[in-house]
């Protein structure tokens, strides 16, 4: 059996994640934003077009489940999942949809700037530029 692996980067989109005990375990779901750079919003030339994914987890390590639960809108990551499709019947109209397992660590490639915060004290001018202006969220 040959099972799908990728790799996805993307902004968090939404709230706080939403974690549900199922039976002894802990499923964790949010969801992600990705910028397509080929495609273009029809409404507006100028506007990037962006797919929005959702992401579940069952960490089953604590600490693991604790970082997971942190993670916040705006934050940029990248992790791997295999895809899964859910399929239903819903009026007679056949249903389906993709959703995204994360199989492993979840890493944290930028954190949103906060709006009006002073400059940490472990921070320098030299520190890397942050990007508000590229998080649609």
């Amino acid at each position: 059996m040959s099972m799908n692996t990728i790799t996805l980067k993307g902004y968090v989109v939404g709230e706080a994640p939403e974690t549900k005990q199922v039976s002894s375990s802990t499923k964790i779901s949010f969801s992600i934003g990705v910028y397509d750079p080929f495609l273009k919003s029809k409404e507006d030339n100028t506007r990037k077009y962006v797919s929005f994914f959702n992401c579940e987890t069952w960490p089953r390590d604590k600490d693991v489940q604790g970082e997971v639960s942190k993670l916040s809108k705006g934050e940029y990551i990248s992790f791997d999942a295999r895809p899964v499709q859910d399929r239903w019947e819903h009026d007679g109209q056949k249903l389906s949809r993709i959703r995204f397992i994360v199989d492993g660590f979840i890493e944290v490639l930028h954190h949103p700037a906060k709006p009006a915060q002073q400059q940490q004290p472990d921070q320098t001018p030299d520190s890397p530029p942050t990007f508000e202006d590229d998080i649609p969220f």
